[in-house]
């Protein structure tokens, strides 16, 4: 596993375990600029495709967890 595989996989980890709202979301944003650097990564490399999977799977995570914080009123 390369070193931007890790990265943007410990940042969600860290995104989806952090209980400050403002934090979280400042956490959502780092990860997603790590996800869209490893995707084009990919993209030009060898196109890991479970990585990929992975990839897609954490930015709808991402997306939920944003989601949550701006509309509360809609959990």
């Amino acid at each position: 596993m390369s070193g931007r595989s890790k990265d943007w996989r410990r940042v969600c980890e860290l995104a989806r375990l952090e209980l400050d709202p403002a934090r979280q979301l400042n956490l959502c944003d780092k990860a997603r600029r790590l996800m869209q650097t490893r995707m084009l990564d990919l993209a030009s490399g060898s196109g890991d495709v479970e990585e990929q999977d992975a990839l897609e799977e954490a930015l709808r995570d991402l997306w939920v967890i944003e989601q949550g914080i701006r509309n509360p009123d809609l959990q």
